[in-house]
């Protein structure tokens, strides 16, 4: 419920945005651009230069009013993670989350040092390429920079949805629909998509990628508590049909 002013009062366009705003992807932050992000891709940044860039960008509509999936927003949320712990967000994410659940293969790229050989990366236009080299991932920080292994992605999901990670209280706020301005309801909690289907019932899950990979990660409630997590080096909308051919299976 803190608003951004708390913990990234320089971003003063943003006085009215919380938290909870930013992991609703409901606080008005502009996306990246997609031709900005892939002319920007292989740069290194920091911290502060992303923070510069999104406030640069400001926001484009009021906080609560729209659903918008926003990389910034949580770029901001892990910033404001880290200065609550009085640290950064790299060094909260692994003394919180990291080290106590064990995972020795997951690191966030660019801002810590890999820890295992990373998977070669492409795309394909006219033909696959490897872009492994591309990028040094720091473009990526909080919304979406973490390398992993399928083991570890499991053993973070596993324990996020069984009470490792989070209270009670914060789960059940977590996998909450949010609520906009006008009364209607989002399929999005905190972080998290929440889909009720046909045949697979309630699941709670998340996707995207980065240039050269992609992730996808689901838990499907209602079926005994199935979890289906994949890690693919390649960019391109796959994951659909994967989650798609799973809902059939039921």
């Amino acid at each position: 419920d803190d608003t951004l002013a708390m913990w990234v009062p320089e971003f003063e366009d943003a006085a009215d945005v919380t938290l909870g705003h930013l992991l609703q992807n409901t606080g008005g932050i502009p996306d990246w651009g997609l031709s900005w992000y892939n002319d920007n891709y292989g740069s290194t940044w920091t911290e502060e230069l992303l923070l510069e860039q999104i406030i640069a960008n400001g926001v484009n509509t009021a906080s609560g009013e729209a659903y918008v999936y926003s990389n910034p927003g949580f770029v901001l949320a892990g910033i404001a993670a880290g200065r609550a712990d009085g640290s950064s967000y790299p060094e909260a994410l692994r003394t919180h989350v990291l080290d106590p659940l064990g995972l020795e293969q997951t690191w966030l790229a660019g801002y810590e040092a890999a820890r295992a050989t990373v998977a070669q990366g492409y795309t394909y236009s006219m033909g696959w390429a490897d872009v492994t080299e591309n990028s040094d991932g720091t473009i990526d920080f909080a919304s979406g920079g973490l390398v992993t292994t399928a083991p570890e992605l499991q053993t973070f999901w596993r324990a996020l949805h069984t009470g490792e990670v989070l209270s009670e209280s914060s789960y059940e706020r977590m996998v909450t629909r949010g609520t906009l301005t006008s009364g209607s309801d989002t399929d999005y909690g905190l972080g998290i998509g929440i889909k009720e289907t046909t045949n697979a019932g309630l699941y709670y899950g998340t996707d995207g990628g980065v240039y050269g990979y992609q992730a996808m990660l689901f838990w499907f409630e209602d079926r005994d508590e199935l979890s289906v997590n994949a890690l693919m080096n390649v960019s391109g909308d796959i994951t659909v049909p994967i989650l798609v051919a799973v809902e059939e299976l039921f």
